[in-house]
């Protein structure tokens, strides 16, 4: 079967089990959003595509083709219905879609990291302003080098 187009998320996997007949586990599988199927999937991931430190770093596509091969592999084992789908898009569908919103989750984590991080600096840097200043000019020219340093460590921040 090879209407990969029309799959826009896991609730159209039933769409089409129930079209094309897939069988009683492919029903199972895919009622109810998929979430069984969804569940047996995020199991061959940890297993099978986070480094030492638990963490998926590497999107679908970056992943050596032995490493998709044999995650595709696993997921046939446990949903063998999948193989239906022509060139193994469906399973390769799946698996995608949980490495890469993983890695999207986690980068975004970082995202807020480094922010957090500019934050506790600003707060350090208003800190240091308020301890060393005793006259008005010395604390005015402070004040805008400290707020320039913030900007730009913020700016940094944001971007990268």
């Amino acid at each position: 079967m090879s209407e990969k187009p029309n799959l826009r998320s896991n609730g159209d996997l039933f769409t089409l089990t129930t079209k094309y007949d897939l069988g009683e586990m492919a029903l199972e599988d895919s009622f109810d959003k998929a979430s069984r199927l969804w569940r047996k999937v995020k199991v061959i991931v940890t297993k099978t595509a986070v480094d030492s430190d638990g963490k998926i770093s590497m999107r679908w596509r970056k992943l050596s083709l032995q490493s998709r091969s044999a995650m595709v592999e696993a997921l046939y084992a446990v949903a063998p219905w999948l193989r239906y789908f022509e060139n193994d898009w469906g399973a390769e569908w799946l698996l995608s879609k949980a490495i890469n919103q993983r890695v999207t989750d986690a980068n975004r984590g970082n995202a807020k990291k480094k922010e957090k991080d500019a934050l506790e600096r600003l707060a350090l840097a208003k800190g240091e302003m308020q301890n060393t200043c005793s006259s008005s000019s010395k604390c005015s020219s402070l004040y805008h080098s400290t707020r320039l340093r913030v900007d730009y460590i913020y700016i940094i921040s944001a971007i990268s």
